[in-house]
């Protein structure tokens, strides 16, 4: 089973991705949401998720800069 982070800076459409889906039949046991780069990064390096949606622009910061400071930093999750 894997592990999914929802990142969108509207909290709305994270809940809204987060419950209008059956994760499960995607093989996903665990779906977290985070509403801003920060709480993103903490998610990630406490929830090590398996899998990512992230908006493309999160305020301050890009969806890309997300990803790239979690591949610089070494972040990989478990195996599922």
């Amino acid at each position: 089973m894997y592990r999914l982070l929802i990142v969108d800076r509207d909290e709305d459409v994270c809940e809204s991705i987060r419950y209008l889906v059956d994760w499960s039949q995607y093989d996903i046991s665990s779906v977290l949401t985070a509403p801003s780069y920060g709480d993103a990064v903490s998610s990630i390096m406490d929830f090590l998720p398996h899998i990512a949606l992230v908006d493309i622009e999160l305020g301050d910061y890009w969806g890309y800069e997300l990803a790239e400071h979690v591949w610089d930093a070494g972040i990989r999750p478990s195996s599922a």
